[in-house]
């Protein structure tokens, strides 16, 4: 069922790492974690992730249960990873978040890279 939240061929190499977004599709949630991300199963750090919804440009670091960032249903979330860029091809995208209302969320998922 999560595994529907990440938005299909979203994902993309950019000039200063890669991006894929996120929908929450379920229910308005409040954020208390993001990451680590890993893909392939190299991790990549939470210190070098950006999540950008609405048009505001958070830290994954700054998303705390002290500091919560809301996410409303049905809005894109574009998550950017500063990394190398990854290879075309397939990959296993691991997503981990924390919210308020459904504690840990995390799944894998096949992705492609054109």
């Amino acid at each position: 069922m999560y595994s529907r939240v990440y938005v299909k061929n979203s994902l993309a190499n950019t000039e200063t790492g890669f991006t894929f977004k996120l929908k929450n599709i379920l229910e308005t949630v409040n954020l208390t974690g993001v990451g680590p991300f890993s893909v392939d199963e190299k991790i990549y750090p939470v210190a070098d992730t950006r999540l950008i919804l609405d048009d505001q440009d958070f830290p994954a670091t700054s998303v705390t249960r002290e500091n919560p960032l809301p996410d409303p249903i049905n809005r894109e979330m574009q998550v950017h990873i500063a990394a190398s860029p990854l290879a075309p091809g397939e990959h296993r995208l691991s997503i981990q978040l924390q919210t308020c209302e459904a504690g840990r969320i995390s799944f894998t998922i096949g992705v492609s890279l054109e």
